[in-house]
């Protein structure tokens, strides 16, 4: 019987979470330079224009099949918010970065096996309403972190969190499709999205809580 979430086809322009998580629940990210590594695959992937010669991925440009709205790297997991506009852009994003990640971490630490636990998962978002609630969730996963809370968590490095709030650290994302849903200026957009974003309630968060 397929997991929960296990996915296989994908619509055109439609909104995807994506999450997975390390095997038998074990850490995937270890230092600065392991998240470092991941999100320079994914900006690889879709913005490889913004990457200098330095860095070689051979996995191509994807740029116009997908595009990341959001995410947050938490040590044992992963969560995004992908949008496609090809049937198979998320199926070549994630065996491309999976596999990339997978080949580095695993030449790093000198370990053989699969790094994740099976396939990536993806819930297909049927609503503005619930793409909106689902951005939320992952930019406060990383609250189950012990020395973040909601005063701090836009210090975070691994979250687009701080980049909807302005401090573009990350400008391969997709903000807009999400903030233009808070009007057309720019600052009440941040102030809103903020504002949406610290007046969680727990069942809300809750009900969007996975298999992780």
């Amino acid at each position: 019987m397929p997991s929960k979430n296990s996915l296989k086809q994908y619509g055109e322009n439609f909104l995807y979470h994506i999450y997975n998580r390390g095997v038998n629940k074990d850490d995937i990210f270890l230092d600065s330079n392991d998240y470092s590594y991941f999100l320079r695959v994914l900006q690889q992937l879709l913005s490889p224009e913004s990457i200098g010669k330095d860095f070689v991925n051979r996995s191509g440009d994807i740029s116009s099949e997908v595009k990341c709205l959001c995410f947050c790297l938490m040590p044992n997991h992963y969560h995004l918010l992908i949008y496609q506009l090809v049937p198979d852009g998320i199926t070549k994003l994630m065996r491309r970065l999976a596999t990339s990640y997978s080949m580095y971490f695993n030449k790093k630490y000198d370990r053989v096996g699969p790094l994740f636990q099976g396939r990536y998962k993806a819930v297909r978002i049927e609503t503005n309403e619930q793409a909106l609630h689902v951005s939320r969730y992952i930019h406060l996963n990383l609250l189950d972190l012990p020395s973040y809370n909601l005063k701090n968590m836009v210090s975070y490095k691994y979250s687009t969190y701080r980049d909807y709030l302005g401090e573009k650290s990350y400008p391969w994302i997709n903000k807009k499709m999400l903030l233009n849903h808070f009007g057309t200026n720019e600052n009440n957009q941040i102030m809103s999205y903020e504002n949406f974003v610290l007046s969680y309630k727990t069942d809300e968060i809750e009900s969007y809580r996975t298999v992780l």
